[in-house]
């Protein structure tokens, strides 16, 4: 049995105002122009590779999303993942 990582919207929100939240902040990564393919195996990825506790908060019917890491490690290795499906960086 796999344990879920990732922060539903009200976890998230009663974060709001703590050190925590804070240090989400920080290790958040803004995403744009995102196709729904590839948020979809986003999705896939963060819920088997993600060390640390994260949260996807998605904009402009998901072509826009942050993700909010735990772990810095977690944040970097989306970077690789991500780009794959780009040339360019779009966050």
């Amino acid at each position: 049995m796999q344990v879920s990582r990732k922060l539903d919207q009200v976890e998230f929100e009663l974060l709001g105002g703590t050190d925590f939240m804070v240090h989400l902040v920080r290790n958040s990564r803004k995403v744009i122009g995102i196709s729904k393919d590839v948020l979809e195996q986003l999705y896939d990825y963060l819920d088997t590779h993600a060390k640390g506790l994260y949260y996807v908060r998605s904009f402009d019917s998901g072509h826009k999303v942050v993700v909010y890491f735990e772990d810095v490690i977690d944040r970097e290795n989306v970077d690789d993942f991500l780009r794959q499906f780009s040339d360019e960086e779009n966050y």
